[in-house]
């Protein structure tokens, strides 16, 4: 009888621990998370990942992160190379005891990126290098301990109400468009991703885009800058060769017109 009871209070003792492990997880999971994603997002982007607030809501099976910005990199000006107002989350609720856990929808209102040109490079070339190198790395890393991570899957992912500006050393700053970017299956509920494939595998076609914004902005302004300075002598030698063509070729005005717009394609 004795024994029988020493077992019971032993199980008591287990239920209560457990309870009260569950409950103090439960209770900080917001600041548990929020840790968690500044420390691994500055592992991945080799830079400081700050947020201001997490709130997850597991019985309503959403999540809402506030106020995430990421620093930008040595030898730029601009504090921050990337910033979200809100990123809000819908959770698949039957996932959240499955290896997996799926993700219905996560929205990124309000991403502002701040790129910034360097002589050939930008701060946007910069942080898409440093996450190849760590994901490079860790891959090599011989003395890497195998742990159990949580694994993740997006079925839709937005990025809504973007904005994108350019401070060029030679040009000033300007604002560039940047339009809705929408990601489908981001892994899948039997092919999930580690944290740090994942947040490649979010930030890379956003950032890739603005690259490409980026380089098309820079080209036009390039273009602005040579018409400003040599426009005139430009119009100059247009219009020498015009009369050159009508006074020693004899050729008709639309011949020259063509041929004037023929020579506008090397400027």
């Amino acid at each position: 009888m004795k024994l029988g009871k020493i077992v019971l209070s032993a199980v008591a003792v287990i239920i209560i621990v457990a309870a009260a492990v569950i409950w103090y997880l439960l209770s900080n999971i917001n600041s548990i998370a929020k840790d968690l994603i500044e420390t691994e997002g500055s592992k991945v982007l080799q830079t400081s990942v700050l947020l201001d607030n997490v709130n997850i809501k597991l019985l309503d099976g959403s999540a809402q992160i506030s106020q995430f910005s990421i620093a930008n990199y040595a030898g730029f000006s601009e504090p921050t190379i990337l910033a979200f107002d809100t990123i809000k989350i819908d959770i698949e609720p039957r996932s959240l005891d499955k290896d997996v856990i799926v993700l219905d929808e996560v929205t990124v209102s309000g991403a502002r990126i701040v790129a910034e040109q360097k002589g050939l490079s930008t701060n946007i070339q910069t942080l898409l290098k440093k996450q190849a190198q760590y994901m490079n790395s860790a891959k090599d890393d011989p003395n890497a301990e195998p742990t159990k991570e949580i694994l993740i899957a997006i079925k839709k992912l937005n990025f809504v109400g973007n904005s994108l500006s350019l401070a060029t050393e030679d040009y000033g700053k300007h604002s560039l468009d940047l339009p809705t970017v929408t990601q489908t299956n981001l892994g899948s509920a039997s092919k999930g991703l580690a944290p740090k494939e994942l947040a490649v595998a979010v930030l890379k076609p956003l950032l890739e885009q603005a690259q490409d914004k980026i380089e098309e902005g820079l080209i036009d302004l390039a273009e602005e800058k040579l018409k400003e300075k040599y426009g005139e002598r430009v119009e100059q030698e247009k219009q020498k060769l015009k009369s050159k063509i009508e006074d020693e070729l004899g050729v008709s005005e639309d011949e020259v017109k063509e041929k004037l717009d023929a020579l506008k394609k090397l400027f």
